[in-house]
């Protein structure tokens, strides 16, 4: 089994495969090119974790918060800043829809989002990066090992 961030990623991505600007055009980890003939792709990436209670417990349960960071990305369109906001609010709804990610997380909360355009030729192109955190837990001897 994937470590629990490894797991809240590849949920994320489950819930964001099939947006209607996006589709099926997303990946879990960093993306530094993505295939030119696909317009608009998301990808999916979590931080490190940080332990919430610095208190060592008598158990070995853990509390931590990271950060689920989605970076849509469009090429050159007509509208690139529009497509961008779209990707934006699509994302945000979807993740919304299912806040604990299907039990793996206590809670998403959103912390950001910023776009970036950049001229490409007459066109701009851009991203958009929507950043959240979350709360899980896990048994601290097996980070793989999540707690409801």
């Amino acid at each position: 089994m994937a470590h629990a961030r490894t797991q809240i990623r590849d949920a994320a991505v489950t819930l964001l495969t099939g947006l209607t600007t996006t589709g099926a055009n997303i990946v879990a980890g960093r993306v530094w090119k993505h295939d030119d003939s696909k317009v608009a792709v998301l990808s999916v990436t979590t931080n490190n974790d940080t332990l919430v209670d610095d208190q060592q417990s008598l158990d070995s349960k853990e509390t931590r918060s990271a950060r689920l960071v989605i970076d849509g990305e469009v090429r050159a369109q007509a509208d690139s800043d529009a497509t961008l906001d779209l990707i934006d609010a699509e994302v945000q709804t979807a993740l919304m829809a299912d806040d604990t990610l299907g039990g793996l997380v206590k809670f998403l909360e959103f912390v950001s989002s910023e776009k970036e355009l950049s001229e490409d030729g007459d066109r701009a192109a851009g991203k958009v990066s929507i950043e959240y955190e979350f709360v899980y837990r896990v048994d601290r001897t097996a980070p793989i090992t999540i707690i409801q």
